[in-house]
């Protein structure tokens, strides 16, 4: 039963998928910033979003497999992480250049797609010494993420740090049960992916 827990979180909070739950998160927001966007141009932009950094890594990760340069799609392997992990440090830096051209788009998700290429590029280079937890450096972005929102826009996100506090430690178990990382693995992950979006504090 645990391991069947630990993989439906695992699916359920995949790294490529938590800067689309940021980013409506963000959309949605009750401040002008983003509350002037229509409807419409928000599911618009969250399904562009969906279409770049999870649709086209699946495809991507399928013609991998197809052509035996990765064992699964959950890359286990560690020697096969460099190539997949450059394409989302592409496809992420695409989505911000893109998020950038539109007229009126606030500086900070412009920011949460640019920190994910640099987070997910860090973690190429650290990945030649040591296998770490992207889901772990994925779902640990978000705390920091909301503090940010805390400052910037001055609203209450307690209820939302609790409850990524709270993701972060099940999604850290999960991988933990699968035995898919060490606890190494795990805690470096959510350590880089909490300086990665905290350095944006300082930009």
């Amino acid at each position: 039963m645990m391991t069947i827990f630990a993989k439906f979180y695992s699916y359920l909070l995949h790294p490529i998928v938590v800067p689309v739950y940021l980013l409506a998160h963000s959309l949605f927001l009750p401040v002008y910033s983003m509350q002037r966007y229509n409807n419409d141009f928000k599911l618009y932009l969250i399904g562009y979003i969906i279409v770049v950094i999870v649709i086209l890594p699946l495809l991507s990760l399928w013609q991998l497999k197809k052509f035996a340069i990765i064992d699964s799609f959950h890359i286990s392997n560690q020697k096969q992480r460099p190539l997949p992990y450059l394409l989302m440090v592409v496809l992420y830096s695409f989505s911000a250049i893109s998020l950038s051209s539109i007229a009126g788009m606030h500086y900070l998700i412009i920011l949460l797609f640019a920190m994910s290429a640099i987070t997910v590029l860090v973690l190429t280079i650290i990945n030649y010494r040591i296998k770490i937890s992207a889901h772990a450096a994925g779902v640990s972005m978000s705390l920091p993420w909301f503090l940010l929102i805390h400052i910037i826009f001055d609203l209450n996100t307690t209820i939302y740090l609790i409850i990524s506090f709270l993701v972060l430690g099940i999604v850290m178990t999960s991988r933990l049960v699968l035995k898919a990382h060490t606890h190494t693995e795990v805690w470096l992950g959510a350590s880089i992916g909490i300086i990665g979006l905290i350095s944006l504090l300082f930009m």
